[in-house]
């Protein structure tokens, strides 16, 4: 605490550590008093939800999960789907209308437990970092679910098969600990996530499950494509769609390749003269379909992937 004077006013400053950082909470002079609080630090990039600019259908889907996630009684929301289908994106339609949300991305950031418990700790609990530094990682699992049973918010988990091993087995088994404590005592807040594959956890009415097993309707398809900037003619456009399956990732990614590569004119018909590897940037990053493919190939147990070989000879 510092304190300066002059004619006019005594001034007092009041700092507090964060770690490696300092903050002023509070300056205070004669003629004004301003009490600050902690300016909450930006979400990190991994922390952040996907895009929902250009939301097109899922309406049924939105209003279902609404539902759920608005019964006291539910604990758990699930998003299943192949990759691509748009769970990330019909997630995050969500997470825009929660009062208090806290993302993260385990595919892109640590899907280690402890750091994101610590994580959630400090952005919706406001701790300090010594304060959720100091907790023992056994402890973890116990005041998170505290922390979330004390202040209601929308815990979004968006991809938790990064948190899990080949056979779905948790990576870290501190998550299998956690979701055990939350089904069993938690309330006030709701997890939701999204997720390629089922992870063990134990079956409970206070589990709701949706599955997602097709894309956007053909209209739908279109209206994405010309929202993202693609020309072409209504049923050129439909059926492209149709045969991506109505999959909003690979239509964002054909639209932004079209739009770098045919940048003067984005139309769909330039598509097949630059073949079927197409690349353009997703969450932060480059990536190919073929990339899509060989991930959930590599996803697949050693037995499911014999026997797809042996169908497809």
């Amino acid at each position: 605490m510092a304190a300066r004077e002059n004619r006019n006013a005594i001034e007092v400053t009041a700092t507090a550590r964060d770690g490696a950082s300092q903050n002023v909470i509070g300056q205070m002079n004669a003629n004004n008093v301003n009490i600050g609080t902690r300016d909450r630090p930006d979400l990190p990039e991994e922390d952040a939800p996907a895009s929902i600019e250009h939301w097109q259908g899922r309406e049924t889907e939105r209003q279902q999960l609404a539902e759920w996630i608005a019964d006291p009684t539910v604990k758990l929301v699930e998003i299943v789907g192949v990759g691509g289908i748009g769970k990330s994106t019909l997630a995050a339609k969500l997470y825009e209308a929660a009062k208090v949300q806290f993302w993260v991305d385990l595919g892109r950031s640590n899907a280690n437990f402890a750091s994101v418990a610590r994580r959630v700790l400090r952005q919706v609990g406001n701790y300090y970092v010594a304060q959720v530094e100091t907790i023992p990682e056994i402890a973890l699992a116990n005041s998170l679910a505290r922390l979330l049973c004390d202040r209601e918010c929308l815990l979004v988990l968006d991809n938790l098969e990064s948190a899990l091993a080949t056979e779905r087995d948790w990576q870290d088994r501190a998550w299998r600990d956690f979701f055990g404590l939350w089904l069993q005592n938690g309330q006030t807040s709701t997890i939701l996530v999204t997720t390629r594959e089922i992870p063990e956890l134990p079956s409970a009415p206070t589990v709701k499950r949706l599955e997602l097993t097709d894309g956007l309707a053909p209209e739908e398809g279109e209206t994405l494509l010309r929202s993202l900037g693609v020309r072409g003619e209504t049923e050129e456009l439909q059926q492209f769609s149709e045969t991506v399956r109505g999959f909003p990732l690979s239509v964002w990614l054909v639209a932004g390749f079209l739009c770098t590569e045919e940048a003067d004119d984005p139309q769909l018909c330039y598509l097949e003269q630059h073949g079927y590897d197409v690349r353009s940037l997703h969450r932060g990053r480059t990536i190919s379909t073929w990339e899509i493919l060989d991930w959930s190939w590599g996803r697949l147990q050693l037995q499911t992937q014999q026997l797809l070989q042996l169908a497809s000879v």
